[in-house]
């Protein structure tokens, strides 16, 4: 078996192995990577068929089916709406998470850094808008190709389908703490703040 180059950043390394401290004799961190290319982290008992490989400061076990698809592969620790946590990002695979209004609620009061992200464009934004986004026109979209593919992208539009497409072309460009918000600000506005106001029509 060919083993794949899997890279883990000193942060997630760290974080795996306090995590994984107390693991008993013969236990370690999988990574398997699906069919369609997503990958994940698990862990248990290191088979003989299972190769070891050396990402940084931690060793990972992998399987002969996963080892073919996962060469490329970044580990990392980034701030997630709900706080620290382990990203891993296959770039054969772009990948968007979803997010509920609840927890941008919470993201939105916490302090901590994101770029929220209103892709309706100018009129509607104007209509209403969520605290601190920026709108996605040609200006916005350069500055944020600049900023660390590490950076927490949170995009939204009226009812999210339009969110969920932009975050796709970003996660595409290699960003991998891409998402988008459930139901857009329609759903935000009748699910968690009843003040922020709603309307018909609009960008998807």
């Amino acid at each position: 078996m060919t083993a794949p180059r899997v890279e883990v950043t000193d942060a997630a390394a760290s974080h795996i192995r306090e995590l994984t401290r107390a693991l008993p004799d013969g236990h370690g961190v999988h990574l398997a990577v699906a069919p369609f290319l997503q990958p994940s982290l698990f862990v248990g008992p290191c088979l003989a068929e299972e190769a070891r490989v050396a990402a940084g400061a931690v060793d990972l076990w992998i399987d002969q089916a996963s080892a073919r698809r996962a060469d490329g592969i970044l580990i990392d620790l980034v701030d997630g709406p709900r706080g620290p946590e382990l990203v891993l990002h296959n770039p054969a695979a772009p990948r968007v998470r979803s997010l509920r209004g609840e927890d941008l609620l919470g993201l939105l009061g916490s302090g901590r850094p994101v770029e929220l992200i209103d892709v309706r464009g100018a009129e509607e934004h104007a209509l209403v808008a969520l605290p601190g986004s920026t709108v996605l026109d040609e200006e916005a979209a350069d500055r944020f190709a600049a900023l660390s593919k590490r950076t927490l992208l949170v995009f939204y539009s009226h009812i999210g389908e339009a969110g969920q497409m932009a975050a796709e072309r970003f996660a595409s460009a290699g960003f991998y703490n891409c998402w988008n918000l459930v139901g857009g600000i329609d759903a935000f506005a009748s699910e968690v703040d009843r003040s922020v106001p709603r309307y018909e029509g609009g960008t998807a």
